[in-house]
């Protein structure tokens, strides 16, 4: 008897499921936002080569010598990035490990190299849970334990047949099929697990593995330092950033969210010089921030709750002019230029609620030299400012004016100038003509300026959709904005806009309902995944105690109306199409039946017609051998699962069966262990005769 060992399939089985494990893990990571376009290319690429190599369609391995160079590289960028780098936030951590994972994959010759490279994707899947709070972790976390078991099973098999066992080689028929079917009913389990778990235990490491990567905020680009071209950047993106529910009231149309003030330009950037704030402490959660003078005002009013990404500065967003902010917090800083701030925090999601004035805005702080300062400005800029408001008589109107002739003489576009300029807002004003929501805004406060009225730069978001399915209104990165507001005698501070409307991308129907229902699911994820603590537990608890104690009360009442409908409607249904129902459930009902049975006969046609016409391989013996045994039990022939084949037909009576049996089993031998394809046309034609002759008796 011969037998061949079990390699090559349980092998590229277990390297594509470690490729794919690695790639889950790096996707994982990437969506969040941590990787530069090149980095995501150069790892993708490596990703790429070591799924090809596991296919076998390219031979390529990095050699040993080059795999510890550019892993010792990686090490001495990431410990730059860490102590040395400048600009925006190093992820060392992240990177290194992404680019450790990609080296190893193509380095990997052995079991021991693709044990560190699972080590590796499971950090990098670590690590995508710290920096992301988003509802596509799920996703990764479902698609990583199916790979993950994948990858253990067929690394076993390996393991195992590398200690030189010999299985019959027809075992490996449909392995790959079996392999993938067992891992994902195991991951099914594990992840069903997974739940139970969570629901019991609150999350309470997200701390701890947050000391391991600098968390770099969405919306880095709202704080009190913000330079030209920023904002677009974020523009770009359609991510929603914040979620708003309305308790009371409606929120204004057009809806704008106020965030930072700032009164300084450079020429390349605005900012807001350090100043003595207000320190408003919070009282059981609440924060008073206007004078009862003006709460005592009539006018229109909301209540909203907002849940946002934090910013770097713990910028708060807020519609109207907040009266009253409910926080977890100890308090807030109230800046000289209406900016709110809390403590910058490490949280994935920022929640508090606001209850604002939407009318008329009462009276201001008056302006300070800040709002007139001007740094070195090309000279057309203020011959431009003064060309337009000749003939104006106050301030206001000229501030409309200018505001006008900048929504009606420059174009909206999102593309970030091609070269750098010495300088942006002349290169906007005089050559380009066309640009995003920060040139226009800061090419009249500019403007204001050279004119002598006080003007500042105001960023925040404009516009939300509402959401029906769950109610909350999204604001996306897309929506951000920024705005003038000027100071105009016995008004106060008044708000401009001389950005002109973007072109509107309107989205299918199906897709804005689909990206709806994400969004619901999004929001679940953050109130019920990413921030579940104690609190959550016990308010679950809580619903879930008072759903039982109400089902036997009120719940009752309408369901018992609802299924007396029902029962009327099913009658009067059932009379109708009564009989026609039973017998297409007896059609359905026989065929379900049958359809396994006709299958198999099916097949079994098949194997024969295979090896009468001598294509029969060693894998096909056992199911001709089957089909022999089906015969033989139709006419009370039964082997018992102790006899091998020789014994079983040694049990038979003399006669013609016994001899067709005989030589069946020699020849199934022949095929099955000795791969002797020239004997499968007799096999299918003994078949042929014995069911002729137990046929005939």
């Amino acid at each position: 008897m011969s037998s061949q060992p079990v390699e090559g399939i349980p092998h590229r089985f277990f390297q594509l499921s470690t490729v794919a494990l690695a790639a889950t893990g790096f996707v994982a990571l990437a969506g969040s936002g941590q990787f530069r376009l090149p980095e995501t290319v150069i790892v993708g690429s490596a990703l790429l080569l070591a799924f090809l190599r596991s296919l076998g369609w390219i031979r390529f391995q990095l050699p040993t010598a080059i795999a510890t160079g550019a892993a010792a590289a990686v090490f001495a960028w990431a410990a730059w990035e860490r102590f040395l780098g400048a600009g925006e936030p190093a992820l060392p951590l992240t990177r290194l490990v992404a680019f450790l994972a990609a080296v190893q994959l193509l380095a990997a010759s052995g079991a021991r190299d693709y044990v560190f490279v699972k080590i590796l994707a499971l950090l990098q899947l670590f690590l995508a849970a710290v920096v992301s709070a988003s509802f596509n972790f799920f996703a990764y976390l479902a698609v990583f334990v199916f790979f993950s078991v994948a990858s253990l099973a067929g690394g076993e098999i390996y393991r195992c047949s590398r200690q030189g066992w010999l299985v019959a080689h027809g075992g490996l028929s449909r392995l790959v099929l079996h392999l993938s079917a067992f891992s994902l009913v195991a991951s099914l389990a594990i992840l069903a697990l997974t739940v139970c778990f969570f629901l019991v235990l609150p999350r309470t490491a997200g701390a701890a593995f947050r000391r391991l990567v600098n968390e770099r905020a969405v919306l880095a680009g709202f704080s009190e330092d913000v330079r030209l071209g920023q904002i677009g950047e974020i523009l770009q993106r359609s991510t929603p950033v914040m979620r708003i529910r309305v308790h009371e009231g409606r929120l204004p149309d057009p809806l704008r969210l106020r965030g930072a003030a700032l009164v300084r330009f450079d020429g390349w950037r605005w900012f807001t010089p350090p100043a003595a704030g207000g320190f408003v402490p919070f009282q059981s959660g609440r924060a008073v921030l206007a004078t009862d003078e003006q709460r005592r005002r009539a006018g229109p009013r909301v209540l909203y709750e907002v849940h946002s990404l934090p910013t770097l500065a713990g910028v708060l967003f807020v519609a109207g002019a907040p009266e009253v902010l409910w926080m977890d917090a100890p308090g807030l800083w109230r800046t000289p230029v209406g900016t709110l701030r809390v403590a910058p925090r490490l949280s994935s999601t920022l929640r508090y609620a606001v209850h604002s004035f939407l009318g008329e805005p009462g009276p201001a702080a008056a302006a300070s030299p800040d709002h007139l300062q001007l740094p070195r400005l090309d000279p057309r800029i203020e011959r431009l400012a003064r060309d337009i408001t000749r003939g104006v008589d106050t301030d206001e109107a000229k501030a409309r004016a200018l505001e006008t002739y900048l929504r009606t003489r420059y174009q909206y576009a999102l593309e970030l100038p091609e070269q750098k300029s010495g300088d942006p807002l002349a290169d906007f004003l005089f050559r380009r003509r066309k640009g995003h929501c920060e040139y226009f805004a800061s090419a009249m406060a500019v403007m204001l300026r050279t004119l002598g009225i006080p003007s500042r730069v105001v960023t925040g978001f404009y516009s939300a959709a509402y959401n029906p399915g769950s109610e909350w209104h999204i604001v996306r990165s897309s929506d951000a904005h920024s705005w003038v507001e000027a100071w105009i005698p016995e008004r106060g501070w008044v708000t401009f806009d001389p950005t002109p409307a973007a072109p509107s991308r309107r989205a299918s129907a199906l897709w804005a309902r689909l990206s709806f229902y994400l969004d619901a699911a999004e929001m679940f994820w953050q109130e019920w995944v990413v921030g579940y603590d104690r609190d959550r537990q016990l308010l679950l608890a809580a619903l879930m105690g008072n759903s039982g104690r109400s089902l036997g009360s009120r719940w009752l009442e309408p369901v018992a109306v609802r299924l007396a409908v029902w029962r009327a409607n099913a009658r009067e249904w059932t009379g109708r199409y009564g009989l026609a129902t039973i017998a297409l459930l007896a059609i359905a009902g026989l065929t379900f039946w049958a359809a396994p049975r006709i299958r198999r006969r099916w097949k079994a046609w098949r194997q024969v017609e295979r090896a009468r016409r001598g294509q029969a391989d060693a894998s096909d013996a056992t199911l001709l051998y089957g089909r022999l045994l089906e015969i033989l039990d139709r006419r009370g022939f039964r082997r018992p699962g102790w006899l091998t084949p020789r014994e079983f037909a040694a049990t038979l009576p003399s006669g013609a069966i016994r001899r067709v049996v005989d030589e069946f089993t020699a020849l199934y031998y022949a095929l099955r262990f000795g791969a002797r394809q020239d004997v499968a046309p007799r096999l299918a034609a003994l078949l042929e005769e014995l069911d002729g002759t137990l046929g005939s008796r």
